[in-house]
């Protein structure tokens, strides 16, 4: 059984699927990271500056990937996943704020923004998630 909080933050079927927003302003950072991305790829002429480059797009994709994905299970107008999705919006600014300055210490910011983003996300929809399964999986 759902309890009325968790069910709240579930996206219903015959709900609307119009995109929020802050899912946009969302998708806008993504898009800025993508342009950074793309700025430093053409200014690495070596294999493995590309093969770095090529990392952090995985690394950026599969962020939004993630994201957009729970914003189709939960509501996005709902406060909880609002708070997921400006948090992972916050994750990838830091990473595109280390893209052009592939360091030791800009790798560590580019990690820990992925991984807060990731960690984060799961905290704010693992509770729900384990509710709606009965609590079985």
């Amino acid at each position: 059984m759902t309890t009325g909080e968790d069910a709240a933050l579930v996206r219903r079927m015959e709900g609307s699927t119009r995109a929020t927003l802050l899912e946009l302003l969302f998708d806008v950072v993504f898009v800025a990271a993508l342009a950074l991305l793309s700025t430093l790829l053409t200014e690495e002429h070596t294999w493995s500056g590309s093969a770095k480059v090529l990392l952090m797009l995985t690394a950026i994709w599969w962020t939004w990937s993630l994201t957009a994905t729970t914003t189709e299970f939960y509501n996005p107008r709902q406060r909880p996943i609002q708070a997921v999705l400006m948090i992972a919006m916050v994750g990838p600014v830091g990473m595109a704020v280390a893209l052009p300055m592939v360091s030791v210490a800009h790798l560590l910011l580019f990690v820990i923004s992925y991984v807060g983003t990731h960690v984060s996300r799961w905290s704010f929809t693992i509770r729900p998630g384990r509710h709606l399964c009965g609590g079985s999986c």
